[in-house]
């Protein structure tokens, strides 16, 4: 037997409609892509009114709890695992509705039939890792040969591999991103995957203290460059995003080495002096901020955003000065200021700026002041 289906997108390819055993399921979802409230009406008599099926309450992605129509048991919670998967759902009342176990890569161990054999119309889709899960038999009618609906793709728990290849890139650091079908780099007990496309390398998780310890056992002198390039990864701290962290390994790697980048293939030269040249420049912000601590100078934030009449200014560091502030410019080698910064830097003095942003101080955050800028080299 042949069983068809079809399926409605919207251009955002997020899955609004599926018509399958006579009737057509549909989905309403919020901006993310998760699904508000489903609806169900006949595929084959237009006039019937569409019939009320689940409403579903999510908080930051994960799935919290559920509303069905009073004979369908009502309201109901979702009790999830660290991937978010429902592992247990229970009525209002606290009454096991069901219960979920999977292996590994999402293939459920538990019954399938839980829900329609505790009276209820269907059972709940929302499964493995709080996706959709379409059954072969139909939506509600479990029979084992299931897949997940993740978004932008379709993942099969079976095999533990998506059923296409990866819309997103790969990456040539991290082997397992090479198989365009596999599943959060075949780690599915730590990573879920919320869109279907590729597992995002969590570099705030990362712990580099053992990649900092490699380095030393290979360094046989440690040099200024090195020491400030070794402490600017350190002081970056969990909140570091991936590009400086990448920038950071980059120059420590060619230091460790003693390797100019002149030796490093033609074709990977600009981009390696590019991160060199960052992470140098990174480690330059570190010293100078140490350097202004020691001279009891009082930072009031760094990376601060200005808003110009020339347009937005980074400020490398914002320092109380008497009843005013300073901005310090960092540069470090031969590095100068080049025209837009002196035009910003300028305007600022001149006319004033916003501070604006996550990291402009809270005391003047909004406000419109004169700033003088000041442009210092580590060691100066």
């Amino acid at each position: 037997n042949v069983t068809q289906e079809y399926y409605i997108y919207t251009p955002n390819d997020e899955r609004i409609g599926v018509q399958s055993h006579g009737w057509w399921w549909w989905s309403i979802r919020d901006e993310s892509g998760e699904v508000l409230r489903q609806y169900k009406s006949s595929a084959t008599n237009p006039s019937i009114p569409a019939l009320w099926v689940e409403d579903f309450i999510w908080r930051d992605g994960l799935l919290l709890g559920s509303q069905r129509p009073v004979e369908m048991g009502g309201r109901r919670h979702f009790h999830l695992d660290h991937l978010g998967s429902p592992r247990l759902i229970t009525s209002d009342s606290g009454q096991l509705v069901s219960y979920h176990d999977y292996y590994p890569f999402g293939d459920e161990k538990s019954g399938y039939w839980q829900e329609v054999a505790g009276g209820f119309d269907r059972e709940e889709p929302m499964k493995f890792t709080g996706h959709e899960r379409d059954y072969a038999g139909g939506m509600g009618a479990e029979d084992g040969h299931a897949v997940d609906y993740m978004h932008a793709r379709y993942y099969s728990a079976t095999v533990g591999r998506f059923l296409s290849v990866d819309p997103g890139r790969y990456e040539l650091e991290r082997p397992q991103s090479w198989n365009r079908y596999a599943y959060v780099s075949n780690n599915p007990t730590t990573y879920n995957d919320p869109t279907g496309r590729e597992q995002p390398f969590n570099a705030a998780s990362y712990d580099w203290s053992g990649f900092l310890k490699g380095v030393d056992s290979v360094v046989s002198a440690v040099t200024e460059d090195y020491r400030n390039a070794r402490e600017a990864i350190a002081g970056m701290g969990t909140s570091a995003s991936l590009n400086e962290n990448v920038m950071g390994v980059a120059v420590l790697g060619i230091i460790a080495a003693n390797t100019s980048v002149a030796a490093i293939e033609p074709e990977q030269r600009g981009g390696v002096q590019i991160l060199k040249n960052a992470a140098q420049g990174k480690a330059a912000e570190l010293a100078v901020g140490t350097e202004l601590k020691a001279e009891g100078k009082v930072i009031l934030g760094s990376q601060v955003s200005a808003k110009t009449s020339e347009g937005t200014r980074v400020i490398d560091h914002l320092v109380q000065n008497g009843s005013g502030v300073r901005a310090v410019e960092v540069k470090s080698g031969n590095a100068t200021r080049n025209a837009a910064q002196v035009a910003k830097d300028g305007a600022m003095a001149k006319d004033g700026a916003t501070l604006v942003g996550k990291n402009a101080p809270a005391q003047l955050k909004g406000q419109t002041i004169k700033i003088e800028t000041e442009v210092r080299r580590p060691n100066e």
